[in-house]
């Protein structure tokens, strides 16, 4: 039993090493910076759905939403600038805009795809 048990062990420590490797490592942001630069990575995220969703629509859709489009980024970027004013000095104000950024820009993905896309 004990032969079996040492032999195991190597493979525990692989599996656990992997699955730690794949973690992200915003599960575990605590400080200001560090949820400040995750909240930049999921609106990186959001904006790249974003473009793959705009994308799938097709040049006819996108002709007809073009201008629509384009006055909702300005539309967003007013707003989440405006939000983010508020904690202007603050080292918490780059967490609000991004996060602003993601909410707005998940919202227009959700509201795309029930338009037609998928």
């Amino acid at each position: 039993m004990r032969i079996a048990a040492l032999t195991l062990a190597p493979m525990l420590v692989f599996v656990c090493a992997a699955a730690t490797a794949r973690a992200d490592p915003c599960d575990h942001a605590t400080t200001q910076g560090e949820l400040n630069v995750c909240a930049e990575e999921n609106y990186k995220a959001a904006d790249r759905s974003l473009t793959e969703t705009w994308a799938a629509l097709g040049r006819g859709a996108q002709s007809r939403l073009g201008a629509g489009e384009q006055g909702w980024r300005a539309d967003r970027g007013a707003k989440c600038r405006s939000v983010a004013a508020e904690a202007k000095g603050d080292d918490i104000a780059p967490l609000v805009y991004y996060g602003c950024l993601t909410d707005w820009t998940r919202e227009r993905v959700r509201w795309l795809r029930a338009h037609g896309v998928k």
